[in-house]
């Protein structure tokens, strides 16, 4: 695990069969991500289906080629927005913002399912082509097809995170897996 902000002792997480829950304490904002440091890939497609246990206030996060430098990042929050991220550890070092947002800024979608509903999320990276997709259908970006181009990283291992902000946080995910384009 490692810790963007907040409090490691405020994050909470048991495995439940092949499922992994985490609940976090409120009162700060969290950021917490987690990495499958035995596998490395070029292209891979990352997909997970999560489940909102709690309160509306959180986001689930994909990831993939996640190095030492940074990462590409897709979120989906319970309230329905998503964004396409990411991270540049160096200006992190460099105390600037680490997040660069790929499409200018969030975007809510009648795709993503609101309260306490399932919802499947899928982060592309192929070549240097980054899509998202949820449950099942790809995402439009400026009434086209989503496909945003940059080849800051090349390669990495995929993760996932959660991000709670001021409120307790409820996640359970029900399912992660890489796949080969």
């Amino acid at each position: 695990m490692r810790v963007l902000w907040g409090l490691e002792e405020q994050m909470i997480w048991e495995q439940m069969g092949g499922k992994l829950r985490f609940r976090t304490l409120p009162p700060n904002d969290t950021n917490f991500v987690f990495f499958n440091k035995n596998n490395n890939y070029e292209d891979v497609i990352v997909q997970a289906e999560v489940e909102n246990n709690g309160p509306q206030i959180q986001a689930f996060a994909i990831m993939c080629r996640a190095n030492d430098d940074g990462w590409y990042e897709m979120r989906i929050s319970n309230s329905g927005y998503y964004e396409l991220l990411r991270f540049d550890q160096y200006r992190k070092d460099e105390g600037k913002k680490a997040y660069i947002n790929l499409l200018d800024k969030r975007y809510n979608s009648t795709l993503i399912n609101t309260g306490l509903e399932k919802n499947t999320f899928s982060l592309s990276c192929i070549g240097s082509t980054i899509t998202g997709f949820i449950n099942g259908e790809q995402l439009y970006y400026k009434k086209r097809p989503m496909g945003i181009e940059d080849n800051t990283y090349k390669e990495g291992t995929i993760g996932f995170g959660v991000l709670g902000f001021g409120k307790e946080h409820d996640t359970t995910f029900n399912w992660i897996e890489a796949k080969k384009p």
